[in-house]
């Protein structure tokens, strides 16, 4: 008895399902004892399982999410951009919505989504009904200044909820600002 591991790459447009992976013995035994000639002829009677089929599920990734921020260290009243960047590896069209919330004492800067995005008072933005065609990355970007107030290291978190018209499609990604007193001063 012996193990053979093998990996493979799923073709980017292949569509979600079962896949049939067909190994045939080419001399021994099968796994239920029975001998297998060195020609592979049918199996002796009694075999169970005839063909040495398996089947595999097949997953293909449908979104790729990475979320960035310009500069990563500010002080209170700096400026930084956000950048999400959304990806289909997947051969399917995506319509998903994508919200971030800002942590506490970090503000939008009014007006600064691109593509515009819906705001909610006092730090979630919103972009609804997206379209992302099989292969594309589209770029989401906006600008927040931290508050006077704020001080140390600020997880942001964007989550993504949309469909293939089949399939369920959520996901998330973050990034660290680090907010100091003044420059080289944490």
């Amino acid at each position: 008895s012996f193990t053979l591991t093998f990996r493979t790459q799923i073709d980017i447009n292949a569509p979600l399902g079962v896949y049939t992976n067909v190994v045939r013995a080419v001399d021994g035994v099968d796994e239920e004892g029975n001998p297998v000639p060195p020609d592979n002829t049918p199996h002796v009677p009694g075999d169970t399982d005839p063909d040495d089929a398996d089947e595999a599920t097949v997953l293909v990734t449908l979104l790729n999410i990475a979320k960035f921020i310009q500069p990563q260290t500010l002080i209170p009243g700096d400026v930084a951009t956000y950048t999400i960047q959304l990806n289909t590896p997947g051969g399917t069209v995506l319509t998903t919505t994508v919200t971030d919330t800002l942590p506490a004492g970090f503000d939008y800067v009014t007006g600064s989504s691109l593509p515009p995005a819906a705001f909610t008072p006092p730090s979630q933005l919103t972009w609804n009904n997206l379209i992302i065609n099989p292969g594309a990355t589209l770029t989401l970007t906006f600008r927040i200044t931290p508050a006077s107030e704020v001080r140390g290291v600020y997880t942001n978190v964007v989550t993504t909820s949309g469909t293939d018209g089949t399939n369920v499609v959520n996901d998330k990604a973050s990034v660290e600002a680090t907010i100091v007193t003044e420059p080289g001063i944490i």
